[in-house]
């Protein structure tokens, strides 16, 4: 389970550096691992769903098809609930420690009167779901919500709510019984995403305060300021861009501190610092579009100021090779630069701004084709017409141990007809005439094929 764990460590990278073509070989290893090792049916669908969703990202359609297929309708089964409602039992008969004991915050979980935005994010360790001890084989059933909860998170992003509003539910009240509030703050978490989807903003405001209330790790309070944010400004009230803005403060202060606290994490909070500043910086520009009466003056000043703080975060996420974060930032910058040239008396100054925006806004698509060209490296649009129309070969996930490929095509090779002139261009492509200088009753010259 551990090697599962690192493998979804790699893909969360992976999907952070806009590397998401990447991730497929990574996540097919956990098919095979969840499938072979574990022998857990469960847990091989939660890697089938993370494929289907990069897939249909990539645009590889019938890839991600077939690994919703191999799925199915039904994501969560009878024998699954009444296994870890079984184990939970047992836990409160044996009066045993709650679950996961190396997922438990090291800090004092008691909830706060303080508001959400000034608690300070708990020491949680990551969870690793655990196999059956008695058999060896499949998941353990305490195991099976933080399983739930991982299928619910994939199901919103591919936009099937019904299912995961129904896993969400079942993991939070197991989490209840088990005494797990990281766990419960994150359900909570993931139903107010789920609200906001179907546009029901003052549910998913509520939801997410009282997960902040519970509490959580760096990670959760960073999405869940996020969350909450998207749900004030989706409101629309009066004043919703100044507490998101004081919302996302109190949050870059917080992380500076634990910056000091907790080296070993400055990496990522260093990334969700910048992208806290920089939404902060987005929402300032668009408050400067409306001043107040006594700030009309500064606009101009303001501008250019938010201007040399964004450039400062492009480099930063240059830095992080975040390529993506780097276009948004540049469009951001070529805004600016226009309402700069909107206020230009000058009509030189004028067309210098707007030149200069003309020339971040064609950087940030130099970024994303970057993007683009770099995943069609990885994935060439012919080879993927070719093989995407076909079932996956046991060759492509290893094969059988001890049995080359090439040994494996030999049968194969021995059936054809040499009468009918017909043989291989080359291993897995199609099949083409013999040239006519060659017998087609004779067996295949080696030298023909240096011609090929």
């Amino acid at each position: 389970m551990y090697t599962l764990h690192y493998l979804d460590q790699l893909v969360t990278v992976l999907q952070k550096l806009s590397l998401c073509q990447l991730t497929i070989p990574v996540l097919q290893l956990g098919v095979l691992i969840s499938a072979c090792v574990v022998g857990s049916k469960t847990l091989e669908d939660l890697y089938h769903l993370r494929l289907a969703l990069v897939c249909s990202d990539l645009t590889l359609r019938e890839a991600a098809a077939l690994h919703e297929e191999a799925v199915g309708q039904a994501y969560i089964g009878e024998t699954e609930q009444a296994s870890c409602r079984k184990e939970i039992a047992l836990r409160k008969e044996k009066g045993r420690e709650p679950l996961l004991e190396e997922s438990l915050p090291a800090l004092d979980r008691r909830q706060s009167a303080v508001p959400p935005a000034e608690m300070k994010p708990l020491l949680a360790k990551d969870k690793i779901m655990k196999t059956n001890g008695e058999t060896g084989r499949g998941l353990d059933g305490t195991s099976l919500p933080q399983l739930w909860t991982l299928k619910a998170e994939v199901l919103l992003q591919m936009d099937l709510y019904q299912p995961a509003r129904l896993l969400l539910s079942e993991a939070y009240q197991a989490f209840q019984e088990l005494e797990d509030p990281c766990a419960q703050s994150r359900c909570l978490h993931l139903l107010a995403q789920l609200a906001n989807k179907e546009r029901n903003h003052e549910q998913a405001r509520r939801l997410v305060e009282q997960a902040r209330l519970l509490g959580g790790g760096e990670d959760f309070w960073y999405s869940s300021s996020l969350t909450l944010a998207d749900a004030l400004l989706s409101l629309g009230t009066e004043g919703a861009e100044t507490v998101v803005c004081q919302l996302f403060q109190k949050l870059v202060e917080t992380f500076n501190i634990l910056k000091k606290e907790r080296p070993n994490r400055t990496p990522v909070l260093e990334f969700m610092t910048a992208d806290l500043e920089a939404r902060y910086l987005r929402l300032q520009v668009k408050l400067a579009q409306e001043p107040a009466d006594g700030e009309l003056s500064r606009g101009p000043a303001l501008l250019s100021d938010l201007d040399g703080r964004l450039l400062e975060l492009e480099k930063k996420f240059a830095s992080f090779g975040c390529r993506k974060s780097c276009a948004d930032i540049k469009l951001e910058r070529a805004r600016i630069k226009r309402l700069c040239a909107l206020s230009e008396p000058n009509e030189e100054h004028r067309a210098a701004r707007y030149l200069e925006a003309h020339g971040l806004a064609q950087g940030a698509v130099v970024e994303l084709e970057a993007l683009l060209q770099r995943v069609q490296g990885f994935l060439p649009l012919q080879d993927v017409s070719e093989t995407r129309g076909s079932p996956p070969r046991p060759a492509q996930h290893g094969g059988t141990p001890g049995v080359s490929q090439t040994a494996r095509r030999q049968p194969r090779r021995r059936a054809e007809n040499p009468a009918l002139g017909w043989r291989p261009r080359a291993l897995g492509q199609q099949w083409r005439p013999c040239p006519r200088a060659e017998d087609p009753r004779s067996p295949v010259n080696p030298k023909s094929k240096n011609r090929d």
